[in-house]
């Protein structure tokens, strides 16, 4: 089966649970593919400019940045300059903080632990 999907079309997204150092979010998030099974997901996320922390997840996750610019720490990183077209990857449990600067869009792959230990 196969899926097209428009990385640009605001329709259906979903409060993530990415906070502001205030406890606020306007983080959203669009699933388009979780296979439970396997350990992995796919989603687009968006964000007006804020700061978001991801606690350390039990997933690795690798991003393409779409859109905006944003700083990202990854674990215990000093913060780098990420823009339209950079690629980042979070090692599984790294966990990640970004300042985003304007408003920023990404498509992310997950896998989760048990499936990225193998």
């Amino acid at each position: 089966m196969t899926s097209v999907v428009d990385v640009m079309d605001d329709e259906g997204f979903q409060p993530s649970q990415a906070k502001d150092q205030e406890g606020g979010g306007t983080a959203w998030r669009k699933d388009l593919n979780v296979d439970a099974e396997r350990g992995v997901g796919v989603m687009i996320w968006k964000a007006d400019a804020g700061y978001f922390v991801s606690a350390r997840p039990p997933y690795a996750e690798t991003f393409v940045v779409l859109s905006g610019t944003a700083d990202c720490s990854i674990g215990d990183a000093p913060f780098a300059p990420i823009e339209t077209g950079s690629i980042v990857h979070m090692p599984l449990g790294a966990g990640m903080r970004l300042r985003i600067k304007t408003p920023y869009r990404m498509v992310a792959t997950a896998i989760a632990g048990a499936v990225a230990d193998k």
